[in-house]
């Protein structure tokens, strides 16, 4: 079971030693730093996270619908794959939680490679202007993830080229939907000198997120296949407790190998 996309945002902290005086030359390297972990966490907020959980779960559920071996047991068991997704959704919560660290530390390094820190702090502004904030904001909502989730459903490493491909098409539309002003702001903005450099990092960006959403922690490779299962068993005992009994004990077996 892949991640995909459940990139989202916790602040990166410094910590110093207890006890440990900081000198003027170590402060002024931590306050720096803060402008590049400032920067990839608003690249990648608690709010996408949220909504890139969420989509790709509803375009997991809807490529497991069209699955015919699935759908007949969703006409059988009418609710089971709402079970199935209220099953994952707060798996994918904890593994965000595991992984958005390690996703951000990467995007600030990229960031601390590429920009000063006053053009990070710059690009930060821009960011989150108001025009910004909803152009994002379109874009996530238009983002059905599909290329994204035909990967993860095929068993198969999600690609770089899927992950731009769904965001591509997303900002296509959004473009489309947001107002002529916002977009003329942001386009401004990346005409300017600064504005192509922090487009020109898309492509690193972009291998960055695919790394992450192709990455499943020891913990919720462990817990995936029971908790999907147990979720299904229970849904079917409703109304079937001997088929419910044989979907255990397929947990079961897959245990004990």
């Amino acid at each position: 079971m892949r991640n995909a996309l459940m990139l989202a945002a916790l602040a990166a902290i410094s910590f110093t030693p207890a006890g440990a005086v900081p000198s003027l030359a170590a402060t002024a390297a931590v306050s720096q730093q803060a402008v590049w972990d400032e920067l990839a966490s608003i690249v990648a907020t608690d709010e996408q996270m949220a909504r890139s959980s969420n989509a790709m779960l509803k375009a997991m559920v809807d490529g497991l619908a069209a699955d015919e071996e699935m759908a007949e047991l969703e006409t059988a068991y009418p609710g089971l794959l709402r079970a199935f997704s209220d099953a994952l959704k707060p798996m994918m919560v904890q593994e965000a939680q595991r992984i958005v660290p390690l996703y951000r530390s990467d995007l600030a390094a990229l960031y601390k490679a590429n920009l000063s820190a006053s053009e990070a702090a710059e690009i930060g502004v821009f960011l989150r202007s108001p025009q910004m904030t909803r152009f994002i904001s379109t874009v996530a909502e238009r983002n059905a993830m599909g290329a994204t989730a035909r990967d993860a459903m095929a068993s198969r490493e999600i690609s770089a080229e899927s992950l731009s491909a769904d965001i591509g098409s997303a900002a296509i539309d959004a473009s489309l939907q947001v107002d002529g002003a916002d977009m003329k702001f942001i386009k401004d903005f990346f005409a300017t000198p600064l504005g192509k450099r922090m487009s020109a990092l898309n492509a690193q960006k972009i291998q960055i997120d695919a790394r992450w959403s192709n990455y499943i922690s020891p913990e919720a490779e462990a817990e995936v296949g029971p908790l999907v299962i147990e979720a299904m068993a229970q849904h079917i005992a409703k109304t079937d407790p001997e088929v419910a009994a044989e979907v255990r004990k397929t947990k079961l077996d897959t245990s004990a190998n």
